[in-house]
């Protein structure tokens, strides 16, 4: 009898992390300071150039999870690409990751967005005067990942599947409530198997027959985060295609002296660029803050990323 329990770690000691990841364990962060955060300056930066009615659709959109407003869609999707494009979150995540004493170099991910969209993807993905088209296409591990997607489902894999002499792993979060269905599948019973990635003619309805053991996923509420070693084979969600789906992943890189430089993606940020010194009382919050401002300084921010959908 498979039993999750074995394989689930919540809101474990931060000391305990890494050996837990190391041993193919999920851990279950519920509720972190550093999510919620992210999630109220989504908000105030919809608030600040759409005012009340952009903040009540992107709020919408962060409760319910279904994206079927198109002013939603592009307000958000205006916001997640002004932190992405500053180091805010790596910043805002910087003394959380630090807690989990990771031996040094520790690297940084800018994060990655993924955008699910049962019904617009179409309607989306022709307004290329609001939506920028490199976020509709896959590319190289050096170049900035996709955004949007139509529905798509399985397809398990390992985010790291070759030699490699450090150790690495990810963050991912919802952006809405998530039932097991909706949530990231885990085949933690193959971790340290050698098994086939990507595989064909597969059951949606049945992972659990895929040939990686056992599946299993969590329920999460926004604010909760999935950690779990970036070789623990995982596939997205299969049982619930017919539902939208936000989320984010943040990758995480230590003991990075390795030179494997393929191996990681686009824009890895030293955790050393976020760190002030003891005497200094300043919050990651705080810190991130002086990244984003750096962005949003920018005149034409306003002109051309929120304000053009209020001309359509």
């Amino acid at each position: 009898m498979f039993d999750e329990s074995l394989y689930l770690s919540v809101d474990p000691n931060p000391a305990n992390v890494m050996a837990e990841l190391q041993r193919g364990q999920i851990i279950v962060l519920r509720q972190i300071p550093e999510i919620l955060q992210l999630g109220e300056k989504i908000l105030d930066l919809t608030f600040k150039y759409s005012g009340k009615q952009g903040y009540a659709k992107v709020k919408g959109l962060m409760e319910t999870g279904s994206a079927d407003n198109l002013e939603a869609i592009f307000l958000f999707y205006r916001a997640i690409r002004a932190v992405m494009d500053s180091r805010y979150i790596s910043c805002l995540f910087s003394d959380l990751i630090k807690s989990f004493n990771l031996p040094n170099q520790i690297l940084i991910d800018s994060s990655t967005f993924r955008i699910i969209l049962k019904s617009q993807y179409e309607n989306v993905q022709q307004r290329q005067d609001l939506f920028d088209p490199v976020d509709f296409v896959g590319r190289g591990p050096n170049d900035r990942e996709q955004i949007f997607y139509k529905h798509f489902w399985g397809c398990p894999h390992r985010d790291i599947d070759v030699r490699h002499g450090h150790f690495q792993f990810n963050f991912w979060f919802p952006w809405h409530a998530m039932n097991k269905e909706q949530s990231l599948l885990f085949f933690p019973e193959a971790y340290r198997s050698d098994v086939p990635q990507y595989g064909k003619d597969l059951d949606p309805d049945s992972p659990s027959n895929w040939g990686l053991g056992h599946a299993m996923s969590v329920p999460l509420t926004f604010g909760d985060t999935l950690l779990f070693h970036s070789q623990v084979v995982h596939a997205s969600p299969s049982q619930s295609p017919e539902k939208d789906r936000i989320s984010t992943e943040i990758r995480v890189a230590a003991g990075a002296l390795d030179g494997n430089e393929r191996v990681y993606r686009r824009l890895y940020w030293n955790i050393q660029n976020f760190q002030t010194s003891l005497d200094e009382k300043v919050s990651p919050q705080e810190r991130a803050e002086e990244y984003l401002t750096t962005v949003l300084e920018v005149d034409r921010f306003v002109k051309t990323v929120f304000r053009p959908f209020l001309s359509t």
